[in-house]
């Protein structure tokens, strides 16, 4: 399979798993149907990354993955959830981006 791809389902796994988190953060009561989807959401990345390192670095596989989350996270925060950002959150979402181009081959 494609390591893009593979690391792109993986990051976005993780995107709805804190999708469903978050929503089940705002409920009442804590054991809900979004804890659940945001549980079984998160455990699906544990299957690309047995495949990812595989083939590819521990080191270049976090990069990647951490920085593509907090970009996804961010843009998730700043366009669904409409959340009030401040300019070192712009910052360092600048510097996420930076980081992914410093790893392109």
């Amino acid at each position: 399979m494609n390591q893009p791809f593979i690391i792109a389902a993986v990051i976005a796994a993780t995107i709805l798993g804190d999708y469903a988190l978050k929503l089940a953060s705002d409920k009442d009561n804590l054991l809900n149907s979004h804890l659940f989807a945001g549980l079984i959401l998160y455990s699906l990345p544990a299957f690309g990354w047995m495949y990812l390192m595989k083939t590819q670095s521990l080191a270049q596989i976090g990069v990647i993955y951490s920085t593509g989350t907090i970009l996804a996270l961010f843009l998730m925060s700043l366009f669904v959830f409409r959340e009030t950002l401040s300019a070192r959150d712009f910052l360092a979402g600048f510097l996420a981006l930076c980081a992914i181009l410093a790893y392109k081959e």
